[in-house]
């Protein structure tokens, strides 16, 4: 295929993405890299996944797609998942052949990603460790934002994709509640009088540098996930806690849940749609899910159990 119309084609993939999947920027970039690997290995060698040369749209099918799998995982050594991700990405790629005409129909419709099934061991830790994170005064400005993490990591359940892209924190005029503004969205969460002082220490230090990015260094710069991420694992090592932010959220599920939150509270805290997987943080295998017992954690204290 001339190299123009393959150029259109995969524009055209990532116009599709945008318009009809609405996926992001950043995703609709990254599908669209996947899908040019593919394209490029049956450009340069179209022999090796039995196309011939040269090919057109509507000759790719399965075998090529399957023989292109295999080579990520023998040739190039990629992980599992890696390689699951690219048949979600060629899978919506053949889609839009399709879609298009390229392709009377989607070969890879019965294709499904091959997850890993292997779970990871749950996190190890103690709740003393924990406190020991938390126990510091947000004296400087890197203690005070170190603090405000893994209050909003281990206390409230945030991944940390939200945590570090979080534009604004405020705290409501109750003072028992936080708003998290994440772009357009905003999440309303629960606030211990602890919590409070972490975010007043953290927002107090960051006024005195001006407005700019939510997450700063003293000198007043944006700092990356990749810094946020680094800081939050240095500090949890310290205190002999393995692992890192991700972790962190984890153990936050398992010790609410060990307090007594039922299975169905321990799920919207990790913002799971469903319950497959979270046994491994639980001290015994998930039970039936039983009438709701008494919430363990602020979150999920609701007004009309109150007396």
């Amino acid at each position: 295929m001339e190299p123009e119309r393959l150029e259109k084609i995969l524009t055209g993939f990532s116009a599709f993405l945008q318009a009809e999947k609405g996926l992001t920027p950043a995703t609709v970039f990254s599908y669209g890299q996947a899908a040019a690997d593919f394209c490029a290995l049956a450009a340069r060698h179209p022999g090796q996944l039995y196309l011939p040369s040269p090919w057109e749209p509507n000759q790719l099918d399965r075998r090529a797609v399957e023989i292109y799998l295999d080579h990520l995982k023998r040739d190039l050594g990629l992980k599992p998942a890696t390689v699951a991700y690219h048949v979600t990405v060629l899978r919506a790629f053949f889609s839009y052949l399709t879609h298009e005409g390229y392709l009377p129909a989607n070969p890879l419709r019965t294709l499904l990603p091959a997850h890993p099934t292997h779970t990871p061991p749950p996190p190890q830790g103690d709740k003393d460790a924990v406190q020991k994170l938390l126990a510091p005064p947000g004296g400087s400005l890197p203690q005070a934002r170190l603090n405000l993490l893994v209050e909003l990591l281990y206390g409230c359940g945030l991944k940390p994709s939200q945590a570090y892209h979080l534009s604004a924190v405020e705290v409501c005029a109750e003072g028992a509640e936080l708003e998290v503004h994440l772009g357009e969205q905003t999440l309303r969460l629960p606030l211990s009088v602890e919590g409070r002082q972490r975010v007043e220490d953290y927002l107090a230090l960051r006024e005195q540098l001006g407005q700019g990015p939510f997450w700063i260094s003293p000198r007043g710069r944006g700092l990356t996930p990749g810094a946020l991420g680094r800081q939050v694992q240095v500090a949890m090592e310290a205190v002999g806690l393995e692992g890192g932010p991700a972790t962190l959220r984890r153990l936050g599920a398992r010790h609410f849940q060990q307090g007594g939150a039922d299975v169905r509270s321990v799920q919207a805290f990790l913002g799971q749609k469903g319950l497959g997987g979270l046994d491994a943080y639980h001290a015994t295998a998930f039970p039936r899910v039983a009438a709701q017992i008494q919430a363990a954690h602020p979150r999920w204290n609701a007004p009309e159990d109150e007396p």
